[in-house]
């Protein structure tokens, strides 16, 4: 478990083409990140199953430490589906500082998007 003693870390998602994307949104939890803690981003879609095209991207202080794990959800309320997927990936941290993840391609169903 993370001590209030570690500094926090806070991660600048440059994935704007992807947050134009309507129904995919990218998270990082838990946020903030400490350092030597397992955390995860996830790709999450009201539509398809989002999943990176390639492997995640290699960023200084970051390892990857498992993944893609997915999840699918479906929810039927007064006869009104709801449905999604998330696909985690988990890395850690081993230095303090802010860290700046690329564009990344996520496959949505049969598109692939930047």
């Amino acid at each position: 478990m993370a001590t209030i003693s570690k500094s926090p870390l806070f991660f600048a998602l440059l994935l704007y083409s992807l947050s134009c994307l309507a129904g995919l949104r990218v998270e990082i939890q838990p946020s903030p990140v400490f350092v030597g803690e397992t955390a995860q981003l996830q790709l999450i879609s009201d539509d398809e199953s989002p999943r990176l095209t390639g492997k995640p991207p290699q960023i200084a202080g970051l390892q990857w430490t498992g993944g893609p794990y997915q999840q699918q959800s479906t929810q039927i309320v007064n006869f009104k589906r709801t449905f999604t997927a998330t696909t985690t990936y988990q890395f850690t941290v081993s230095r303090t500082g802010s860290f700046t993840l690329p564009p990344l391609e996520v496959r949505l169903g049969n598109k692939t998007v930047r």
